[in-house]
Parts: C-alpha cells; structure tokens; sequence
C-alpha cells in the first residue's frame, strides 16, 4: 500500500462519482446536457482499457473533490471501454503513463503530453485523465479520432497519431513481477 491509499476510497467501493445518478450521465446532467457531453455514440472510436487502469482510473475519479467534465467523461468512457487483458494490448493503446502525440483537430495544433493521475508533475509536459483532454484520450489507438461537445456546445475533435510507452514503466513492471512472485513464494511456503 502507498502513503495516502488508506484515505482513498477503493473502486469497489464507489461505483459512482458523486453528481453522478443511480441511471448513468444522463441521469445527473440531464438529457441536453448529457447528449451534448459526447456526440452520437456509434461515431465514438473503440476503447480499451487493462483491468490495472480501469481500477487505477476508478480510484482517481472516487477520490475527486467535485465531478467536472472531465470527470463526467472519464466516467462515461470507462462504461463503455472493453477491458482486455495485458497481453491483447498493443503498444499503441493510450494508457496512464503514456507519452501521447495528438493533434487537436480544432486548432490544428499537435500536442505531445503525458497522460497522468491529477497532480502527477514533473519534468515533460502531462495532461490529467481527469480532463475532459486527458479522458477522450484514454484507451484510444494512433490513428482513432475523438469528437465531442462540451457543456457549453462547442464541438471537439483529438487525432491520435503516436504513442510511446510510459519511459519508465519497464522498470515499474519489473518491480510488480517481482513483487508478485515474492508473495507467490511467501504463499507457497505458508502451506508447507
């Protein structure tokens, strides 16, 4: 357990940020709002999400102060994400950690951002999953594009065009293998 996990309520605990009703987003944001949040659900491009970051992702929205946006959206794209497992991923799916190069279709600007928790600083540019960026970026694939409206109507749309793996998440991985394999031994040995 890290510093600061006991706090946090776990994802089996909170299976709803709170503003969000008992029905889903539409239910909490109204219908005009909620349709206006994301457009037609069928132009939507596939999401897909590891089990580690769908919890990861769950987690992050209980423990937000207040439901934004992009709470509101991360919410609703992880409703309709596909969980895979870690060996049906491929190395370009947006995931936490992520270096992600887009282009925000709007501006015609690219951005290259590490897509983190809230908070998460550091050295290279980061966007948080808990904006409404950084949640139509989550479980997409170069090449898929995202369109949506935001609350106040006005029309979004993100291109992935690259993705690179977390540069230190090798090492995190290793330590989490190691880890799980400490704690098959130690079961191991219990029963002996």
């Amino acid at each position: 357990m890290r510093p600061g996990d006991a706090a946090r309520p776990a994802a089996s605990a909170c299976r709803q940020p709170v503003g969000i009703g008992g029905e889903g987003i539409a239910s909490s944001l109204g219908e005009r709002r909620a349709s206006a949040v994301l457009k037609n659900s069928d132009q939507l491009p596939d999401v897909s999400l590891l089990p580690d970051d769908r919890e990861r992702l769950l987690d992050l929205i209980c423990a937000a102060p207040r439901t934004t946006a992009g709470v509101r959206l991360l919410w609703r794209e992880i409703e309709r994400a596909a969980i895979i497992p870690p060996e049906q991923a491929t190395a370009d799916l947006v995931q936490l950690q992520s270096i992600v190069t887009f282009t925000d279709l709007d501006r015609a600007r690219p951005h290259v951002a590490q897509l983190v928790g809230p908070g998460q600083g550091g050295g290279r540019p980061r966007i948080s999953v808990l904006t409404p960026v950084g949640a139509a970026l989550v479980g997409l694939h170069a090449g898929d594009t995202f369109k949506w409206r935001t609350a106040r109507g006005r029309g979004r749309a993100l291109r992935v065009d690259e993705v690179a793996p977390d540069p230190d998440g090798a090492a995190r991985r290793r330590d989490a293998r190691m880890a799980d394999l400490r704690r098959k031994i130690a079961d191991l040995l219990s029963l002996a």
